[in-house]
Parts: structure tokens; sequence; C-alpha cells
């Protein structure tokens, strides 16, 4: 299925999920859950018009959650294929929580990968990685006009940061 989550920039609590041709509208919500059950599920979990901090804590399996600055959290569950798109407003950023153990993770600017899940990254102007506790291994590649920032947590004697320029 294609499922696409877009929070309502001017109402916290308010927004909609589409699946498939079927669109769902929610107000008043404290939170959001969305469950693929399985299959070859494409998410598209959006943010708003909005200068906004994105807040995406992958969970591994195909599930996690996510903040869209104020809005109603979200979990996900079962989504195979996600993107995160912050839809290119100035000002955007990504924030990727890993966990309270060994991390690693890639980044590119158009790529996250946390522990084996990958996510497509769309119209961030920054990406944050905040690793946690553990023995840390961080790659990043440059992308011209995204500032990409790794906090790697306790110890941070054992944490690795490797990171590709171009040209």
């Amino acid at each position: 299925d294609a499922i696409a989550y877009t929070p309502d920039a001017a109402n916290v609590r308010t927004g909609s999920i589409v699946v498939g041709a079927v669109t769902t509208n929610f107000s008043a919500i404290e939170g959001v859950s969305i469950d693929g059950l399985g299959g070859a599920d494409t998410a598209t979990l959006n943010g708003t018009a909005n200068a906004e901090t994105v807040v995406l804590t992958p969970a591994g399996n195909a599930s996690g959650s996510l903040r869209v600055g104020a809005s109603s959290p979200l979990s996900f569950a079962s989504l195979e294929t996600v993107t995160v798109d912050t839809t290119q407003s100035a000002g955007d950023t990504l924030v990727i929580n890993g966990t309270g153990g060994n991390d690693t993770i890639s980044i590119t600017g158009t790529n996250a990968t946390l522990n084996g899940q990958s996510f497509t990254l769309t119209g961030q102007e920054a990406v944050v990685a905040n690793l946690g506790s553990g023995d840390d291994t961080a790659t990043v590649t440059a992308l011209a006009g995204i500032t990409v920032a790794v906090n790697g947590g306790d110890p941070s004697a054992s944490d690795t940061l490797t990171f590709n320029g171009s040209g």
C-alpha cells in the first residue's frame, strides 16, 4: 500500500492519512498509529510548510515514531519503505534518535540508515543524529546545503565518525 501522513501546519493535533486513494482526516487527536500489516508498504511521512524540527526514532523491524514540531506523535509499524519529507520550508531540521546501545548510522543527505533501517530523506536543511550511549559508528557523506551533526553520547572515547567529502 502507498501511505502518506501529513500533519496540519496550523492545528497541532490535526492532519490527514492517505492509504491508496482513501483519505482520512483527523482532528483533536493526541497520537496517531499506522500499521502496514506486512506486504510491501511505501510510506511518505510529511512535514508542514512551517520551519520546524522533525524527530524520527527508528525502532527496527520497519517501525518507529515521528514527531513534526508540536504535532500529534506518529507511531508506525510494518512500513517497509519510508520517506521523511520535511517539505523544504526554510529551517527544517531532522533529528534521528538512536538507541541506548551500539548504533551504526549512515547519512548521505538523501538517505539515513540506522542499525539497518533505511529512510529516504527529502527537504531538510539539517540532520542531527543523537546516537546515545554505546560504541557508535557514524558515516556521513556531504551534500551541499545540508548541515549534519552527530552526537555520539557516552562513552565518547569509543565512538567513530567517518566523513566523506566531495571534490
